[in-house]
């Protein structure tokens, strides 16, 4: 959170005479009192107006911003929340407020670092409203649900074995040999990188798709047994050349109501995403030679 708390003692009790002289000021009748200020107002400070609209924005803050890809929380959960102090809200925006003002006496808020740190801020909170807005207006159906399912939670298993190289090009001579009748077994036990697997002829046991990384595990899915693959996978620990050995049932395959739970987030982030891409290639961008 942006908004900084004034937490020691002295900075605390310096807040609390400033809030209660405030209010005290309301209840004597001279000068501003609650009724009178503007509406978009909940106190003043040096007469300047204490908005409302950033009270209201604090106490959403401390309650949490929710995940736009996850489903509106029920009214049950809404009911749950820990009740709001909002007079202690109040007590911490008279305090940035007054650092504010201090810091607009210094000229502050004229300086480069700060304009360009509030034009960075104010660009990052548009991004994310104009991408909470795109997530409410896109859907996600029920045929891409069960695509997804079925793509992504297969009702088997697969016996792998793998060769994991440096590079592409030595990925790419291991396909080559297997493809002139050089066993797989061989080639891992001599070649792999993977020190765990390679004394067992690159053999990885029995794995679910999600025991795998993404891309490895669609090379996998476009398998027989018996197939390996070939063109090299890549990954995060190298490059591979992937063997499916054999299939199996899964003991227990997670039902499609309980994989949605990961599925419709994942499916409405690549929309959006399809959708960013397609406005930065509608863009017109021109780069500087010296960024």
């Amino acid at each position: 959170m942006i908004l900084m708390s004034m937490t020691s003692p002295r900075h605390t009790a310096l807040l609390g005479v400033l809030l209660a002289g405030l209010l005290s000021a309301c209840e004597r009748g001279p000068g501003p009192t609650l009724a009178s200020h503007p509406p978009q107002a909940v106190a003043t400070l040096n007469g300047e107006p204490v908005s409302r609209a950033l009270l209201d924005h604090l106490t959403r803050a401390h309650l949490g911003v929710a995940n736009p890809y996850d489903a509106p929380a029920s009214a049950a959960v809404a009911a749950s929340a820990p009740p709001i102090d909002r007079q202690q809200l109040l007590d911490e925006l008279i305090g940035v407020e007054l650092l504010a003002q201090k810091a607009r006496e210094r000229g502050l808020d004229k300086t480069p670092a700060v304009l360009a740190e509030a034009e960075l801020q104010s660009k990052t909170l548009l991004s994310q409203r104009v991408v909470r807005e795109l997530i409410q207006s896109l859907k996600v159906s029920d045929a891409e649900l069960q695509a997804a399912y079925d793509e992504q939670v297969p009702p088997h298993e697969f016996q792998l074995r793998h060769v994991q190289l440096a590079d592409r090009e030595t990925a790419l001579t291991v396909i080559s040999r297997l493809q002139q009748g050089q066993g797989f077994a061989e080639l891992a036990r001599s070649l792999s990188t993977d020190k765990v697997s390679r004394a067992q002829g690159g053999d990885l046991g029995w794995l679910m798709v999600e025991q795998m990384p993404p891309d490895f595990a669609a090379a996998t899915r476009a398998l027989k047994p018996g197939e390996h693959t070939v063109q090299p996978v890549k990954t995060d620990q190298g490059w591979h050349v992937i063997q499916l050995q054999a299939l199996r049932p899964l003991a227990q395959r997670p039902s499609l109501q309980t994989a949605t739970v990961w599925l419709h987030p994942q499916l409405l982030h690549a929309k959006v995403q399809a959708q960013q891409q397609q406005w930065r290639d509608q863009a017109q961008i021109k780069l500087s030679p010296t960024p």
